[in-house]
């Protein structure tokens, strides 16, 4: 058998965690010559620790994308003790390296679990434990050609909110919107402080992700309630987000039509109906899976961008076909992905490869990561909708939350039924996608509405 060579191995410790930081220590990494494969031994303190590992040579990472074919004691959470062990097959990502004596250094680093890395992969089957990585890049097989984050796992992007104090709302210089969602103080003006960070689903949730934690498809419904097999008629029809979904399934109950009692039974923030989608996935994958507030969700797809912007920076310049969003955004008078003019705007109640909602991620991301946040589907809030949020100006004002749909519920007879849904869809006219627009459905309508997820970071 050929002898294993030696390679150099540094530990890291995880910056900037309040408490106690998870320590490493005693890294080794051999490769055997034949096989190519690297396996990399280390000791991990008496706290579990969620482990990750980088390549570099001369100090410099080889890059996350080519550091895929891990096992073993990493990307994940790894219990305290000595001689944990994980393996690489360099060969199968690094144009098959046979690494040289001393060239290269593993680096692992240990993440303490109430402050994971940017990327956690929750897998719906609940069979795989939640996975976790350092960057978009570092997931394996690549985010858009692996099919499995978006059909039987979930990835959730962390957003880094906590003790921000930022503005929501539209200060009135979106060139082109209808000045009546301003004027109206639908779109009021406010400063809010987040308080935590959170995990939010980099895609809308789709129909594979709803199959595979619920064990049953979510059909479409036409305009006079029939059930609908059209959908399933598509052969990418796993990888659509999930649609016309009333909020009393999201909390409530995953068949509405046989649902009785108080909606308030089951509202945020009581805990949902077991049955429900957030129950549901919640007990299949242990991970408290929540609606966003308005504030987590305009947080998000703003990506750190000013008012009167696209999240990617560039200016809002008109309210129905912006000419800075050109094949970003699948609304009525986008740009088509699929090479057919009338894409989204043809027939908007058939689902189709040419019309209807898009494939989650068939355009580019904002900043932070997240696909979609304009666009192809309406996303639920957990706020009650109030049409004049100006009345509550001390209350937003004051940053003493970041979710003020409960406490505006209590105060109002503003549609004190409906739920604020965020984001536009594929029918509407650009303004609508705006991330400042708020706009507003009843616990059983279900016009072109789906949703996306967060929850909180850290695990036990």
């Amino acid at each position: 058998m050929a002898s294993k060579i030696n390679l150099s191995a540094v530990a890291v410790l995880a910056a900037g965690i309040v408490g106690a930081t998870p320590s490493v220590s005693n890294v080794a990494m051999v490769q055997d010559p034949g096989s190519r494969v690297v396996t990399v031994t280390y000791d991990l303190g008496t706290e579990p620790a969620i482990v990750t590992l980088d390549i570099t040579t001369n100090n410099v990472s080889i890059g996350a994308e080519n550091i895929s074919y891990l096992s073993g004691d990493v990307n994940k959470k790894v219990m305290g003790g000595s001689g944990k062990k994980l393996t690489w097959k360099p060969d199968k990502s690094w144009n098959g390296h046979l690494i040289k004596d001393g060239s290269v250094k593993a680096v692992v680093k240990a993440w303490a679990t109430n402050s994971p890395p940017d990327y956690m992969v929750v897998d719906l089957t609940g069979t795989v434990e939640p996975r976790f990585y350092t960057c978009e890049a570092a997931l394996p097989g690549g985010l858009l050609s692996n099919n499995y984050y978006r059909t039987t796992a979930m990835v959730m992007r962390r957003i880094p909110a906590d003790c921000i104090t930022w503005t929501m709302g539209n200060s009135g210089n979106e060139t082109g919107t209808d000045a009546t969602w301003v004027t109206a103080n639908r779109e009021w003006q406010h400063t809010v402080t987040m308080d935590h960070d959170y995990y939010m689903g980099v895609f809308e949730m789709t129909q594979g992700q709803y199959y595979h934690a619920l064990g049953k498809r979510h059909y479409k419904e036409t305009d006079n309630n029939d059930r609908s097999q059209d959908l399933f008629d598509e052969v990418d029809w796993e990888l659509r987000p999930l649609d016309n979904v009333r909020y009393v399934e999201v909390r409530n109950n995953v068949t509405p039509y046989a649902y009785s009692g108080s909606f308030k039974t089951y509202d945020y923030p009581a805990e949902p109906k077991s049955d429900s989608i957030i129950g549901g996935l919640r007990s299949k994958t242990g991970i408290m899976f929540e609606l966003p507030s308005e504030a987590e969700w305009e947080y998000a797809c703003r990506a750190g961008t000013g008012e009167g912007f696209w999240n990617d920076g560039s200016r809002i310049s008109a309210s129905t076909k912006c000419p800075n969003l050109p094949g970003r955004v699948s609304y009525n008078g986008g740009t088509p992905v699929e090479g057919d003019e009338n894409f989204g705007v043809e027939d908007k109640h058939k689902w189709t490869s040419k019309n209807g909602t898009a494939i989650v991620g068939s355009y580019a991301p904002n900043k932070w990561g997240l696909y979609d946040m304009h666009g192809n589907v309406w996303e639920w809030c957990n706020d009650f909708w109030v049409q004049d949020i100006s009345a509550y100006k001390d209350y937003l004002s004051s940053g003493a939350a970041n979710a003020y749909g409960d406490f505006l519920a209590d105060k109002t007879t503003q549609s004190p039924r409906s739920r604020v849904r965020r984001g536009g869809c594929w029918a509407n006219d650009v303004s609508y996608c705006r991330s400042a627009h708020r706009n507003y459905e009843g616990q059983y309508s279900h016009d072109n509405i789906g949703l996306r997820l967060v929850c909180p970071v850290g695990i036990p």
